[in-house]
């Protein structure tokens, strides 16, 4: 293999082109199957790197097998580097915003559904939503339990080893206290896609979910003072 064959501009394009692939196939594999795209965009990454295959290198009985394993290995990883870059820009740029749910009048609507993005980026850790909205009311808290949704036998098995994104049921309210609470209005982030709520004191409210989320309540007191609270919800750390 020369030199010039490597940084050739024929050479630079397929990984380009087989990462942009990976990534809409993985997000349409997220969206409809619950496919964890870091599991998906690896394996499509192998799948497509087998077009090296039809190099001259394969091809040629000359070149040793461990180097066409190596060159195999090295278009995967190039092929997944650019799918999972693709997939981070797309995520931030936020093009799923696009694919936002319509909001529904509260008599007409559905069940309380956190939707998936078409791009959702991986890369990130688990970051605190209160980080960008500040700290919660130290008078008022809001409590959650959240238990797994159970999807049959094997899927929870493939849930179990990552390889699918577990769905979560939330239910959210603020536990009674001697304060004097006339009513609450819970108000979900936009990947809910419904208006707020508004409940009376001891009810709560159930939703499903898959990723964390910051949910905020404006409790209004008998007294006519409005308290805003603020809790930040993890339904993988499951509490019964």
């Amino acid at each position: 293999m020369q030199v010039d064959e490597f940084v050739s501009p024929k050479a630079m394009i397929t990984p380009t082109v087989a990462g942009a692939a990976a990534t809409l196939i993985s997000a349409s594999l997220f969206i409809n199957f619950r496919l964890a795209p870091k599991v998906s965009l690896l394996v499509l990454s192998f799948l497509l790197a087998t077009i090296v295959a039809y190099s001259k290198e394969f091809k040629n009985p000359k070149v040793p097998r461990w180097l066409k394993i190596v060159l195999y290995l090295i278009n995967s990883l190039l092929i997944f580097a650019n799918a999972t870059g693709t997939n981070a820009v797309l995520a931030n740029r936020e093009i799923a915003s696009l694919f936002v749910p319509t909001v529904y009048a509260q008599e007409k609507a559905p069940p309380i559904k956190q939707s998936k993005p078409v791009f959702y980026d991986w890369t990130k850790g688990s970051q605190d939503p209160l980080a960008e909205v500040g700290p919660p009311n130290g008078a008022l808290t809001l409590s959650y339990e959240s238990q797994r949704v159970k999807k049959g036998a094997f899927s929870d098995r493939l849930t179990d080893a990552g390889i699918l994104v577990p769905d979560y049921k939330v239910r959210i309210q603020l536990p009674l206290t001697k304060q004097k609470v006339k009513s609450i209005t819970y108000i979900f982030p936009k990947e809910f896609g419904i208006a707020p709520v508004t409940k009376s004191p001891g009810e709560a409210v159930d939703l499903e979910a898959w990723k964390s989320f910051t949910i905020r309540a404006e409790v209004l007191m008998e007294n006519g003072e409005t308290l805003k609270v603020f809790q930040s919800v993890d339904p993988s750390k499951e509490k019964k």
